[in-house]
């Protein structure tokens, strides 16, 4: 027997809908500026420092959000301002707008699904940056339970399957690194 959908479920689906449709053209645009990036920009060099190859990157769908609110300014052009701050990927201070992951290497948090879900976004090593906040992450949303999603699980679940075992580290970083070193059980 099906269950009915209420007016209030639907509204909640549709919202969830939106919020995924941003965040994967989010994730795709943050790609897309980390490709275009020059090869001596601190995102390219840090992640060269890393030593991650492309296909880790890729697989990751590592990318880079510039400084000049690109992200805001396409929600606001397509009436979508209010997802984007749902999701905590935009604010409004003072009647204006803006990134709030502004010029950071961007890290897509993936739900079991393969889904981007959120960010985290990691600064520059400028020590004129201000250093608690060298990571910033997304807040929680209708589509981003932080106690239910760890980063990595949707390209690690298939052999954490088959091995039975996982390994669980602190960061988006450690989780890279040691799948590209063999170690793909790694979350």
């Amino acid at each position: 027997e099906k269950e009915e959908v209420t007016p209030d479920m639907q509204r909640k689906l549709d919202q969830k809908s939106e919020m995924y449709s941003l965040t994967t053209k989010a994730s795709r645009s943050f790609v897309n500026a980390y490709k275009q990036l020059n090869p001596k920009h601190w995102a390219k060099e840090l992640i060269e420092e890393r030593g991650f190859e492309k296909e880790s990157l890729l697989t990751f769908q590592v990318g880079f959000n510039c400084d000049k609110n690109k992200l805001t300014k396409w929600t606001i052009e397509n009436g979508t301002l209010a997802v984007s701050k749902e999701l905590g990927l935009s604010k409004t201070k003072e009647s204006s707008s803006y990134d709030v992951f502004r010029n950071r290497i961007m890290f897509p948090i993936h739900n079991e699904k393969g889904t981007v879900v959120g960010f985290g976004g990691r600064q520059g090593n400028d020590p004129k940056l201000d250093k608690s906040y060298k990571y910033l992450n997304s807040k929680e949303s209708l589509i981003y339970d932080k106690s239910g999603v760890l980063y990595g699980l949707f390209q690690a679940k298939h052999v954490i399957n088959k091995l039975g075992s996982v390994i669980l580290t602190e960061g988006y970083t450690d989780v890279i690194a040691m799948h590209q070193n063999g170690c793909e059980n790694t979350v």
